[in-house]
C-alpha cells in the first residue's frame, strides 16, 4: 500500500525489486548467510583446511529481477556434509546458518526495501 491507502501497481513494485538498493540488499543477505555458515563449520569442523574449502566454495548468485538469491556450494562434500550419504551421516550447517541469519536477512532486506522506495520517483496520482 502506499501512502494515500491505495494498492502499489504490480508494475512499480517489480521496478522497486529490480532496483539498485534491493539488489545490494540481496547480496548483503546473502553474505550474512554465508558468514553464519562460516561459524557453523566452525563449531562443527575440527580440520580449518575443510572449513576453509567449503566456505570458499559458496558460490553466490544474485537475481534482482527475480527476487532471488542462490547460496550454493562447488564441492562435492558439502552436499553429503548437508544431507549426508551412505558414507557419513548429515551434518547439516548451511540450512542451519539461514536459520540463524533469518533476523538478519529480514532487516537488511527490509531497509534495502525502504531505500528503493525513497530514491523511486513518485507516483503519479490519476483521477477515474
Amino acid at each position: 500500500m502506499t501512502g494515500s491507502g491505495t494498492l502499489l501497481p504490480r508494475r512499480r513494485l517489480e521496478a522497486l525489486l529490480r532496483s539498485p538498493a534491493v539488489a545490494a540488499a540481496l547480496g548483503e543477505a546473502a553474505g550474512a548467510v554465508r558468514r553464519e555458515a562460516g561459524a557453523m563449520l566452525d563449531l562443527a569442523t575440527a580440520s580449518g583446511t575443510a572449513r576453509g574449502r567449503l566456505v570458499r566454495s559458496l558460490a553466490v548468485t544474485v537475481d534482482p529481477a527475480a527476487g532471488e538469491v542462490r547460496i550454493a556450494s562447488t564441492v562435492p562434500e558439502a552436499a553429503a556434509r548437508e544431507f549426508g550419504s551412505s558414507a557419513m551421516p548429515a551434518d547439516p550447517w548451511l540450512a542451519p546458518a539461514l536459520s540463524a541469519a533469518r533476523g538478519e536477512v529480514r532487516a537488511i532486506l527490509r531497509e534495502g526495501l525502504k531505500a528503493a522506495i525513497r530514491q523511486a520517483p513518485p507516483i503519479k496520482e490519476t483521477r477515474s
